[in-house]
């Protein structure tokens, strides 16, 4: 609840200030707009970078003859990942040297499509 309590009461100050300032509030949200969603797609970028956990469900359907894509965007074991979740990296020293047993769907990057 941090991040949804934080957005509802900045909404709400936001609301009252641009209301003190004789402003529209709906201009104020058009203008904002834009902006959030690039947040949210730049923020899911980031988590696809991290692999921070948020990642999907183990994908073991193979990947189709028809796939032209890289495969990372079919199916990742989010190697270096920031929660060091898996099975160890060989070859690897220092931190974050672990990658899932099973790769699962890169649902960060799917989100940040999304946006």
């Amino acid at each position: 609840m941090a991040i949804y309590g934080g957005l509802i009461v900045a909404f709400f100050y936001i609301f009252w200030y641009v209301k003190q300032k004789g402003m529209k509030p709906i201009h104020v949200m058009d203008a904002a707009a834009p902006a959030m969603i690039m947040g949210y797609a730049v923020g899911r970028i980031g988590c696809q970078l991290a692999g921070d956990g948020d990642w999907g469900i183990v994908n073991a359907m193979p990947e189709p003859s028809w796939w032209f894509l890289p495969d990372w965007m079919w199916a990742y074991d989010y190697p270096h990942n920031v929660l060091n979740q898996g099975i160890p990296i060989e070859g690897c020293e220092g931190n974050y040297c672990r990658r899932l047993a099973e790769k699962v769907f890169p649902t960060p990057f799917y989100k940040s499509q999304q946006a």
